[in-house]
């Protein structure tokens, strides 16, 4: 399942449940981002319920390279694909700081 939250923003998946909860905190978001931010927790899902309740880079890296996977495998997202490259680096950058 998927719903938006505005008391966080972080976009999170409720294990127990599998519902994605997609940040939309202050009007962060534009469309893209939202569907970006989608796609990365979905990549989340594809890898797994995790074993720890801590911040992995690792697990984040592979999230984010399951979204490009299928943005690259949907034609029509493709012609946004510089613009998912950014927000993914940006998305990363913030767990290295």
């Amino acid at each position: 399942m998927l719903s938006c939250r505005s008391d966080s923003m972080q976009s999170v998946i409720e294990w127990d449940s599998y519902l994605i909860r997609i940040s939309v905190k202050n009007g962060k978001k534009r469309e893209l981002k939202v569907l970006w931010d989608i796609l990365h927790e979905y990549g989340h899902l594809i890898d797994g319920r995790p074993s720890k309740n801590e911040v992995n880079i690792k697990r984040e890296k592979s999230a984010w390279l399951n979204a490009e996977i299928y943005i690259k495998n949907h034609s029509i997202l493709m012609d946004n694909y510089k613009g998912f490259i950014k927000y993914k680096d940006e998305c990363l950058s913030t767990y290295i700081s």
